[in-house]
């Protein structure tokens, strides 16, 4: 469990990531250009 503790950070990292992302692209679709920047 401990040796693949970094691997689970980094993928919970990408999932906050994505899911902060489609939360703000429902609630203001006009924030799609400033997401796309990145």
């Amino acid at each position: 469990m401990l040796e693949g503790r970094s691997l689970n950070l980094c993928r919970l990292r990408e999932f906050m990531k994505r899911e902060e992302l489609n939360v703000v692209l429902i609630c203001s679709p006009e924030n799609i250009y400033h997401f796309s920047g990145f």
